[in-house]
């Protein structure tokens, strides 16, 4: 596969009536990397697909992804990463060599020719891992992976520090500030705000329970930016990538896909036309019918 660019034509809403009824979702506790965490799986055939989140998200952000590839027949498991969610806290330090141990136990467990699908965060933790050739990863699917094209939004985030200026409002009730992240987040993430499924953005705004969530979660930005602009040498990964990016992504711009593209000569990007940062909440059939091609190409 050389590197190339196409635009993909995905229709909005997007969604896909399933008529065997609603997939079943199993949830269970994991442990990887020194972490305890929880998964998100689906049954069904094909090679083991992985999917990471993105900062600050949790597994549910691929739940509607889960549900497209269920109907279709493929087997998936989605995970939180340390720090989000339900998984354990990450320990004081960098950040990235954390994901790495977490992420490289469980594509080892799940053997040769799995197939990592990673959005922001998780898609740059995927690129990380794929560059160990004793992986042997299938294939990375990069939706909008961090450490490529940050917007002004995100410079602004990591010297402003977007978690301080929430909490240092005065008198507000952790209901309104977690009232206000419900409103937030899938217009940063969205290109069609009102599309993105309500449940996954339900269970994101879950972990806020109160200020201390928040300024552990949100506050962590800064700094992990700060890391991942430090760590940008882009080591090339050992195996075949898709990027997918959003035209309408507010966070990394879509002019940062060429650097990709320059890095990984095994690669190529799809452009998602008026979608945003987490087109799995907006486009999820797209999405899995990406994801399929680009597994079918590989089985090729």
């Amino acid at each position: 596969m050389t590197p190339s660019t196409h635009t993909a034509t995905v229709r909005a809403p997007g969604r896909c009536a399933v008529v065997r009824g609603t997939p079943v979702i199993s949830e269970r506790r994991i442990r990887a990397g020194g972490f305890r965490s929880r998964s998100l799986s689906v049954e069904g055939d094909g090679p083991e697909v992985l999917m990471l989140h993105g900062f600050s998200d949790t597994a549910d952000t691929w739940r509607p992804v889960l549900r497209e590839l269920a109907s279709r027949g493929q087997r998936a498991t989605a995970v939180d990463l340390p720090g989000y969610g339900r998984a354990d806290h990450v320990s004081a330090g960098a950040v990235l060599p954390q994901l790495d141990d977490f992420v490289s136990e469980l594509v080892a467990s799940r053997g040769p020719g799995t197939i990592v699908v990673g959005n922001s965060l998780g898609a740059l933790a995927g690129l990380r891992v794929a560059a160990d050739p004793e992986l042997s990863l299938g294939g990375v699917v990069a939706i909008s992976p961090a450490g490529f094209g940050h917007s002004r939004l995100v410079n602004y985030a990591e010297h402003a520090g977007l978690a301080a200026q929430l909490l240092g409002l005065p008198l507000l009730p952790n209901r309104v500030l977690r009232t206000m992240v419900l409103l937030t987040f899938p217009r940063m993430a969205c290109g069609h705000h009102a599309l993105a499924d309500p449940e996954a953005i339900r269970a994101y705004a879950e972990q806020y329970r109160g200020r201390a969530d928040m300024a552990r979660i949100l506050g962590g930005g800064p700094s992990l930016i700060r890391e991942i602009r430090a760590s940008a040498d882009h080591s090339a990964p050992s195996c075949p990538v898709l990027a997918i990016w959003g035209s309408r992504d507010k966070l990394t711009l879509l002019s940062g896909s060429q650097e990709l593209l320059d890095t990984v000569p095994d690669s190529e990007l799809v452009v998602l036309p008026g979608f945003g940062h987490c087109p799995q909440l907006e486009v999820p059939d797209g999405i899995a019918e990406l994801l399929l091609s680009f597994s079918a190409r590989l089985a090729a």
